[in-house]
C-alpha cells in the first residue's frame, strides 16, 4: 500500500472528490469545496493514486502544526474500503507530520487507539406509515397533537436565515464555533443550493423552528436544528422533523442526525427509531516537554 502525503495545492480535485463520493464511508464533509470553507487549513494522505484518501485538517500554534477537528464536520478519517491494517498505517504515517492531533475517524475505522462516539441515522426506504410505528409513544402522540395546530411546514432558501438563529439562539454554548466557521456553512450553502436543505416550522406568521441540513447522494445531515422561545414551548423541532421525515420517506436515503452522547439529545433521535451507528475519535501527543504538558 503506497501512502503519500499530499499538500492542499497539489490535490487533484477531480480525483479527490471522487474519491471521497462513492464508498460508503465518504461523507459529504470531505469535499474539497467544503473542506476549503470549514478547516483553516487542510492536506491530505493519499493512498494508492486516490484508491483511498484521508483528510488532515490542521492548525498552526507556535510555530507546531497539530491535526483538529473543525467545526460542522462531524467524521473524516479513513475513506474507502480498507481494513484496520490499513487504518493503522494511515494514522501511523500522518503521526509523522503532526506530533498532536484530537480529531474524529468514521464509522469505519475502528481501530484500538479509538474511542466510540454515537451518532444516530435513520433509514428513510421505508414508507412514512412505516417509519412512524417506530416511533415512540410519546412522539407518536406529540406528533398527532401538532399535526391539529396551527404550525405550518415549509421549505425555505433562506439559509443566512437558519444560521443566524442558530448562532444566536445556541453559539454561547459552543464558544469554539468562530464567526469563519459560520461563514463557511453560508458560503456553501449560497454556493451549493443543491446540496443544501432548509425547512421551517411556522406559527401564523411567525417563524418558530428552522432545520439546515445537507444533502448528497446516500444522506441528509442534520447540521442545524434550532427552535425560537415559542417553538420550544411549541415543541416545534419534534413537528419539524416529523414533516422532514414524511417528506424523504420511501426516498432510500438516510437522515443523519449527527450525534449525541448527550442522553436527552440522544433519547429525541431515537424516539424517531434512529439506530446508534458510532464513529471513532483518536487523539495522540507527542509534543515535546514541556508542550506535551500544555497541551492535553
Amino acid at each position: 500500500m503506497s501512502i503519500e502525503y499530499v499538500a492542499r495545492r497539489d490535490l487533484d480535485t477531480s480525483l479527490w472528490d471522487q474519491a471521497v463520493s462513492a464508498p460508503a464511508n465518504g461523507f459529504i464533509y470531505a469535499r474539497s469545496s467544503y473542506l476549503d470553507l470549514l478547516a483553516d487549513n487542510w492536506d491530505a494522505l493519499v493512498i494508492d493514486n486516490y484508491k483511498m484518501v484521508m483528510p488532515l485538517p490542521f492548525r498552526i500554534k507556535w510555530g507546531i502544526r497539530y491535526l483538529y477537528q473543525p467545526a460542522f464536520i462531524q467524521q473524516l478519517g479513513v475513506i474507502g474500503i480498507n481494513s484496520n491494517d490499513e487504518t493503522e498505517r494511515c494514522i501511523a504515517k500522518a503521526k509523522e507530520y503532526f506530533r498532536y492531533a484530537a480529531i474524529n475517524l468514521n464509522f469505519d475505522n475502528k481501530i484500538m487507539a479509538t474511542q466510540a462516539c454515537s451518532n444516530f441515522i435513520l433509514d428513510l426506504t421505508k414508507t412514512y406509515s412505516e417509519l412512524t410505528g417506530s416511533y415512540n409513544y410519546y412522539l407518536r402522540k406529540t406528533t398527532r397533537e401538532t399535526k391539529t395546530s396551527e404550525l405550518l411546514y415549509k421549505p425555505s432558501v433562506a439559509f443566512e436565515t437558519s444560521i443566524d438563529l442558530y448562532r444566536r439562539s445556541y453559539g454561547n454554548r459552543f464558544p469554539h464555533v468562530k464567526e469563519r466557521s459560520y461563514k463557511g456553512i453560508l458560503q456553501f450553502a449560497e454556493h451549493n443550493p443543491s446540496m443544501v436543505i432548509c425547512r421551517e416550522a411556522w406559527y401564523r406568521n411567525e417563524l418558530v423552528s428552522s432545520l439546515l441540513l445537507l444533502k448528497d447522494i446516500r444522506r441528509l445531515y442534520l447540521l442545524i436544528s434550532v427552535n425560537t422561545e415559542k417553538g420550544q414551548t411549541m415543541e416545534a423541532n419534534r413537528f419539524l422533523m416529523d414533516q422532514l421525515i414524511r417528506e424523504f420517506s420511501s426516498s432510500g436515503m438516510i437522515l443523519d442526525f449527527e450525534g449525541s452522547d448527550l442522553p436527552g439529545v440522544a433519547a429525541f433521535y431515537t424516539g424517531f427509531g434512529a439506530v446508534n451507528q458510532p464513529y471513532y475519535s483518536i487523539h495522540w501527543n507527542n509534543l515535546p516537554w514541556p508542550l506535551n504538558k500544555l497541551k492535553k
